[in-house]
Parts: structure tokens; C-alpha cells; sequence
């Protein structure tokens, strides 16, 4: 999905993952400002060399045991056929 392998991408910077200006970034901000979880629906994601997909992120953050922030988790999940598939049917609906 973001046209790296897992064992790569470990560690990275997100900004580095995704590009620097993806709404992605955005939301990871939010949750480091507010420490409130994010769910957003069909985030688009346009890497450089790969095909376009739609993606649900889901931002969190991550306490230590003295309750404040230990790092975040972003999950990212492809919605992209589930989409072209909604698309797909609409066409044929009378």
C-alpha cells in the first residue's frame, strides 16, 4: 500500500511514507494535540509509482503508564475494491 516492505518501512518517518502534505499527517496531528482517536473514511492515497486507493485510517494514541503519550498508532485499511465495487453497482441500479 505504500509500496515498501513492512521490514522497511519500520521506523520511518510517516511523512516520509506518504509525503510530507497527506491528510494522513493531519490526522496523526490532531491526536497529538487533542489525545482523542481519529476514524476517518476513504482517505485517498496516491503513491508516486503505484495505483490510487481509498483508505479508512484510524488514529490513536498510545499511553505509557504514567499516561502520557508513548507514540501513536495509525492502522491504515484499503477500501478501494469495497469502493469500485459500490461504484460497479450504482451503474447497473436502475
Amino acid at each position: 500500500m505504500l509500496e515498501t516492505s513492512p521490514e522497511a518501512a519500520i521506523g520511518q518517518p510517516l511523512g516520509d511514507l506518504t509525503g510530507r502534505d497527506h491528510p494522513i499527517l493531519a490526522l496523526l496531528a490532531k491526536v497529538q494535540t487533542s489525545g482523542s482517536p481519529i476514524v476517518e473514511d476513504e482517505v485517498p492515497l496516491s503513491p508516486p509509482f503505484g495505483t490510487a486507493r481509498l483508505l479508512d485510517v484510524s488514529v490513536s494514541q498510545l499511553p505509557s503508564r504514567t499516561g502520557e503519550p508513548a507514540g501513536w498508532v495509525v492502522v491504515l485499511r484499503d477500501r478501494t475494491a469495497f469502493a469500485d465495487l459500490q461504484d460497479e453497482a450504482s451503474y447497473k441500479s436502475p
